[in-house]
């Protein structure tokens, strides 16, 4: 993976092209969970993307 970075980091060092790559993915499939929440309840959508290998705690998005 790639380095890990503060925010405040993030704010003054561009992205490298695979750090961003990543990151595009990972949004995706941060919205692909918010849509399968807002279909299936959000027990469901967790169970269905811990059998792809993508884990996402909700809960804390939500405080």
């Amino acid at each position: 993976m790639g380095i890990e970075r503060t925010s405040e980091q993030a704010l003054l060092v561009p992205l490298t092209l695979p750090e961003a790559a990543a990151r595009s993915h990972n949004e995706q499939l941060i919205c692909k969970q918010r849509l399968l929440n807002s279909k299936l309840g959000e027990a469901d959508s967790n169970r269905l993307f811990a059998y792809t290998g993508i884990e996402e705690n909700v809960a804390d998005k939500k405080n």
